[in-house]
């Protein structure tokens, strides 16, 4: 019984997909928002607005932002064509008001309707320690 409890905690524990973790973003503004990030320019948004409207970050809160693969965030960063990440971050009070006026979120993202870009290389993420702070 006590080697098939090992042999399950060994198993569940291999069987994980692992994910890069180390990015958080911590939201210091008035409202709650949200964010689009590309490592390169023919990367696209998701179109759904819901998806960025249920899982948005509340005022004063963080969320880490997973990514399947190990290492993948700092391996994108290196293959990408500036080595550089853009986060590109909506206040969604301002997304639910302007939403009906555009047929997805790439037609949104295209109108240029984020409130603040951020271009980090690796040295400006290793600096802050991957924790982006969004301010007003």
């Amino acid at each position: 019984m006590k080697n098939l409890i090992y042999f399950l905690a060994f198993f569940s524990l291999c069987s994980c997909d692992p994910h890069d973790s180390r990015l958080t973003i911590v939201n210091k503004t008035t409202f709650p928002i949200n964010y689009d990030f590309k490592f390169n320019k023919s990367d696209t948004v998701f179109d759904n607005f819901n998806v960025y409207i249920n899982d948005a970050i509340a005022i004063g809160d963080s969320s880490r932002q997973s990514i399947l693969g190990t290492d993948t965030w700092l391996r994108k960063l290196k293959q990408s064509e500036n080595k550089q990440l853009s986060l590109f971050f909506y206040n969604i009070d301002s997304l639910k008001i302007n939403m009906h006026k555009f047929n997805n979120m790439q037609t949104y993202f295209l109108a240029k309707k984020y409130f603040k870009v951020f271009k980090l290389n690796e040295k400006q993420l290793d600096s802050c320690n991957w924790v982006i702070r969004v301010t007003e």
